[in-house]
């Protein structure tokens, strides 16, 4: 059985593959393997076999084609000092420290300048069948498909089937730009340079019946959209008759000999294909794309991808050489939007990014289908590429240390514009004045939740002064995803944008069939469109983590750029929180995604509950209203789903919301005894290897958490009708001993049957998938709890008197 293998044939002195293959032969010689060259019959050339060792308990595969000493002194005179390369084995390394840094499962990267080429393989398919990349392993391209389907756009260009300038629908009246006098402006151009003004997608992915509607006027600035190539590409499909990924496979693939590439899913490719892990390593499912789309769905191999780079983008087979030029000249500035200049190195030419870097004209673009990723630089005048493939959520994040595995300490805008030099580092882990006796009840539940396979993390802080101002933050503290918890955010958004008068909560905004989403929450279980107030958004968000309320509300408030100046109006870091996308949202640079750490949203929560708290002669330092405050709080109070928390600490004193998916597990609010507020959020997220279900292995630990705090804030709590002097905490008894005379609630809940406290609210569905919120007890619990929170509002409001 033969494969295709891009190396260095010793014999002829040339990149295989210009004109010959290697096959592999079955013989192996020693470490080497004894290669039959097509170029030159009755010789061999021979390659480095890849090479298995262990690090970090991951597998490594190692890669490259063996070199001539001639053909690397070629290499190097071509390379400017500035841009010394290292050699084959330190090169290795450097990708492999970069990889294993960010606990990256697999990946592919290859090199190319001139005749030579480099592979790398690392790691395996998925960590669930430990299956070794190879280099015919199947990587995800995500918008890399962009690019070749750019080249064939523009062969059609070439051909006379299409103009640049004529209006797509001239050639073809989509029904997704029917009825829309701007949308039938838009040309091929528009969509190669990302000026249509449409968005990056309009409701669900690959949808064919969307109505497309541009933001901004077509043809007048940079707006990043897959569905404008999804609409081109639905034109040439009409045109010719074959759907897409026939043409490109007939067009392009064939031709340039990458048999390991397709457009939409090919079962027999199915072993050999790589599935996507999140930031914990846990696998993802395989994506089995039946609809070919050429803005994110093609399937290929570093060493196929860069066959099409060399033969289509640097030496343009197949074009004239005018419009070869004209695909890698600047064609749009690439500003992103008001919060985000122009960077004067980086354009955009006809569906590919441009860089002006020390090494000359540089193209490039990245790819992000989540938890799959790639990037490719590329030098048309040097004859060179790198083209990186990983099957994680934090690959990108390697992309700047593998370049400078190649190219030294020069600085690439491509890969600042889009996130490549990991702009979010480590985190700030907060040092805490020490809790001891929280800290004695806690840790024993983060070490077996370990054990289980989930790291735990705890910020508690206290609020009232009566700890002495205490804080913990205890376990896992760096990084992860935020889930449904980043609508605290957005929640703070809104109501300043309503004071400020922008926005009232009885304003209606209409919700379309296109803006429904799935998981949690109930308007997607409405009749679209349908009318719904401002208020009620919110409330949904915050109560039954209404998904489509969400996304929808991030509209209203003008998009990410207003959340994050929020948060940073809180004097919290980006690097601590971020939100980036919708919900079931793309991740597209800048904006990337959602992440939180303990502390980051420790302090959110923190500076709601002094604003609620704040007189109003400190109002004009308060970053949100008194009112606002207590309306969030409020809704907090109501949450339903009691899963996490809210099993085992009383409702009417916990103000709460929780976020989950498949691999983390929160819950973040404030336990707000009388005279004891607290901050309570607790974190988890599953460990690499995990493979059971989150929820069901990580709610348990957080509702003994709230036990054990619980527990603690009765324990020491002052005598009955004794004044709450900051700084005198009575001494701690064993968690988990109820005592009565410190039960401001009238319960210990905290001491009692987790299954039983939360009654029917403990068995409440899941925020980030499920809408399965129980009422029943929870009506119960609520009304027997009304009493606290009465006096709790009471309490903030002499506060402020």
């Amino acid at each position: 059985m033969r494969s295709h293998y891009r190396g260095v044939c010793m014999a002829g002195g040339g990149l295989v593959g210009r004109g010959g293959e290697i096959r592999r032969k079955r013989r192996r010689n020693g470490g080497l393997v004894d290669c039959q060259c097509s170029r030159f019959p009755g010789t061999t050339a021979r390659t480095r076999r890849n090479k298995t060792t262990v690090r970090k308990s991951k597998i490594r595969l190692r890669g490259w084609g063996a070199i001539s000493a001639a053909t690397m002194a070629a290499a190097l005179a071509i390379a400017p000092a500035s841009a010394a390369t290292a050699a084959p084995g330190d090169i290795e390394d450097t990708i492999a420290a970069a990889l294993d840094a960010r606990s990256i499962p697999g990946a592919q990267v290859v090199h190319r300048v001139g005749a030579t080429t480099q592979s790398y393989t690392f790691g395996v398919q998925s960590t669930a069948t430990g299956a070794p990349v190879a280099e015919d392993t199947v990587f995800q391209a995500a918008s890399l498909s962009k690019v070749v389907g750019a080249y064939e756009f523009l062969k059609r260009v070439d051909a006379g089937q299409i103009d640049l300038d004529t209006p797509l629908w001239d050639y073809y009246p989509s029904p997704r730009i029917a009825g829309n006098a701007e949308a039938q402006t838009v040309t091929a151009r528009m969509v190669l340079n990302h000026t249509t003004g449409f968005p990056n997608w309009a409701g669900e992915v690959n949808s064919e019946t969307t109505l497309l509607v541009p933001n901004s006027t077509p043809g007048t600035s940079f707006s990043y959209s897959g569905d404008g190539f999804f609409l081109l590409q639905s034109v040439i499909e009409h045109l010719d008759g074959r759907p897409f990924d026939q043409i490109l496979h007939d067009e392009v693939f064939v031709p340039f000999g990458m048999m390991n590439t397709t457009l939409s899913y090919r079962a027999a490719d199915a072993p050999r294909t790589i599935v996507g892990h999140d930031a914990s390593g846990t696998p993802g499912a395989m994506s089995t794309y039946v609809r070919g789309n050429t803005a994110y769905t093609l399937q290929t191999t570093g060493l196929d991808y860069t066959t099409f780079l060399q033969r289509a983008v640097i030496n343009g087979e197949g074009l004239s050489p005018a419009l070869h030029a004209e695909w890698l000249a600047p064609s749009s500035d690439a500003v992103r939007d008001a919060s985000n200049p122009a960077n004067p190195f980086i354009d955009w030419g006809l569906g590919i990014g441009l860089e002006d870097s020390e090494l000359g004209q540089g193209v490039w673009h990245w790819g992000d289908n989540g938890t799959r990723k790639a990037f490719f630089l590329a030098f048309p005048e040097r004859d060179e590429s790198v083209v990186m493939f990983w099957n994680s959520s934090e690959g990108q994040r390697s992309a700047g240390d593998i370049l400078r595995a190649f190219y030294g300490d020069i600085t690439f805008n491509a890969l600042t514009w889009v996130g490549g030099y990991d702009p979010t580092p480590a985190p700030s882990v907060p040092v805490s004045p020490g809790w001891p006796e929280l800290e004695a009840a806690i840790t024993p539940i983060i070490d077996e939740a370990t054990a289980a396979g989930i790291d735990l993390g705890v910020a508690i802080e206290d609020l009232s002064g009566y700890y002495d101002g205490r804080s913990l933050f205890a376990g896992k503290q760096d990084r992860s995803t935020t889930a449904s918890t980043i609508k605290m955010a957005l929640a703070v958004t809104v109501m300043q944008q309503v004071e400020d008068g922008m926005l009232t909560l009885d304003d209606i905004r209409t919700i379309l069939p296109e803006e429904r989403y799935e998981g949690s929450g109930i308007l997607k279980d409405g009749t679209f469109p349908q009318d719904v107030s401002i208020g009620r958004m919110l409330d949904l968000m915050i109560t039954v983590s209404d998904n489509t309320a969400t996304n929808k509300l991030v509209d209203v408030v003008g998009g990410f750029g207003p959340i994050n100046a929020t948060i940073e109006a809180a004097g919290i870091s980006r690097t601590d929180l971020h939100f980036g996308r919708k919900m079931f949202g793309g991740i597209v640079p800048p904006d990337g995604d959602l992440w939180l750490t303990p502390s980051g949203m420790n302090e959110l929560l923190t500076r709601i509950y002094e604003a609620a708290n704040t007189s109003p002669a400190a109002r004009a330092s308060s970053f949100l209203s008194t009112a606002s405050a207590e309306h969030i709080i409020d809704l907090m109070l109501a949450q339903q789903v009691k899963t996490k928390l809210g099993a085992t600490v009383p409702a009417g004193i916990l103000a709460h919301k929780t976020g989950e998916n498949a691999e983390v597990s929160h819950d973040v609010g404030m336990v707000l005894l009388p005279g004891q507020e607290i901050t309570l959020s607790v974190f988890s997220t599953v460990r690499p290897g995990f493979t059971g279900d989150v929820q069901a292995v990580a709610n348990p630990f957080l509702q003994r958490i709230g036990t054990a705090v619980h527990d603690y804030l009765l324990a020491t709590a002052p005598a009955s009708g004794t004044p709450t002097t900051p700084g005198t905490p009575t001494t701690p008894v064993t968690p988990g001993t109820p005592v009565a005379p410190g039960d401001p609630a009238g319960i210990a809940a905290g001491s009692q049957d987790p299954q039983k406290v939360g009654g029917a609210l403990a068995n409440s569905g899941r925020d980030g998938s499920v809408d399965q919120i129980a009422f029943t007890a929870g009506i119960a619990i609520l009304a027997m709890f009304a009493g606290v929170a009465a006096v709790l509002r009471a309490r903030r409001r002499r506060a402020r008197a």
